[in-house]
């Protein structure tokens, strides 16, 4: 009895960047950001680079990067109120620029989202781990719209707990193909994965050639434990080719197929049309993602409305009205991520 659940932004703000205990010395902002407040974070990372006197960060041309140029830029571009804009409308006024212009700012997303990856251990994915732990069971799709890979690194903590009945491995479990960024990679035995993570959206640690379409095989980055936060701030390369992230822009219009993943939509669909529920988690309908509702709304049709649908969400808003115009009788969960993973 196969379910998909469907993740948005709300659920990634389950995570703890810095768990009870940790010291936070640099100012850190504790949670994860969404579209509304980026720029504090921007700013936070960038104060922290300055107060610490570190090493600034690569950019893809092998200069430094700068947020106060870019800070600029958006300044000449949005007004000196851009902040109140939030990211996808600045991003999509920054990308009608040009590819440079658009490099800098998806450099800068890139950052922000690695300064705030202070670790993937059980500590910050508590609920991640509960709900994997809890839920989801062999033949289940992960279904998600999120950058990060805090549902993966949940899942390969809630395998490797005894007797757990789940398997995921990057080998196998994104339902593409990826290819090590090491010269020589390390081979592991696994057990083939039986769950499915399916990023819509793509993912910050699969990386492929600046300047080139997206194409798998990707390259995953392999960001583990306490290392992830300083892996992203140096640029990678293969065969002297920089690495970008595959991440769908935040922009109205997005061509999955453009970037390399038209696959993985194909694999959602499959996985929603043969569901026997679905589970939306933290997911907030925009408009600008027409794409994600026409699809949903065949998912409906081909079960003659009639599949099970649960909504969860902080509290009932117009997110779940939208929701309820493709699945009327959806059930809603308020509470948010935490009450579905702990079974309040």
């Amino acid at each position: 009895m196969p379910n998909v659940y469907l993740f948005g932004a709300g659920a990634s703000c389950a995570y703890v960047p810095l768990p009870p205990g940790s010291v936070n010395l640099d100012g850190f902002i504790n949670r994860f950001f969404l579209d509304a407040d980026f720029f504090d974070f921007v700013d936070s990372m960038w104060q922290g680079f300055c107060r610490g006197g570190q090493t600034l960060p690569e950019h893809y041309d092998g200069a430094d990067w700068s947020w106060l140029e870019l800070e600029q830029l958006l300044i000449d571009t949005c007004g000196p109120g851009f902040r109140a804009l939030g990211m996808e409308r600045t991003y999509s006024e920054i990308w009608q620029l040009g590819v440079p212009q658009e490099l800098h700012y998806l450099r800068c997303i890139e950052l922000t989202l690695f300064w705030q990856l202070r670790g993937v251990a059980a500590a910050n994915l508590g609920t991640h781990v509960e709900f994997v732990n809890r839920l989801v069971r062999p033949g289940d799709s992960l279904v998600t719209f999120n950058y990060d890979p805090f549902l993966e690194h949940a899942l390969m903590l809630g395998a490797s707990v005894p007797g757990s009945e789940l398997s995921w491995h990057e080998r196998d479990g994104y339902g593409l193909p990826l290819e090590s960024v090491e010269s020589q990679p390390q081979h592991v035995e696994a057990a083939a994965s039986n769950v499915r993570v399916l990023k819509l959206h793509g993912s910050i640690d699969w990386l492929h050639g600046v300047g080139q379409r997206p194409s798998p095989p990707f390259r995953p980055l392999r960001a583990f434990g306490r290392t992830i936060r300083g892996q992203g701030f140096r640029v990678y390369r293969h065969a002297g080719l920089p690495l970008r992230p595959v991440i769908v822009p935040p922009l109205p219009e997005k061509d999955y197929e453009q970037l390399g993943l038209a696959d993985v939509w194909r694999l959602a669909e499959e996985a929603l049309v043969a569901a026997d529920s679905l589970t939306v988690v933290g997911y907030s309908f925009p408009s600008t993602d027409a794409q994600s509702i026409k699809l949903l709304e065949r998912v409906a049709a081909s079960h003659g409305g009639k599949l099970p649908a649960t909504f969860v969400t902080l509290k009932a808003d117009a997110a779940f009205e939208r929701f309820r115009k493709v699945f009327p009788d959806a059930r809603l969960v308020e509470g948010g991520f935490s009450v579905l993973a702990g079974g309040k």
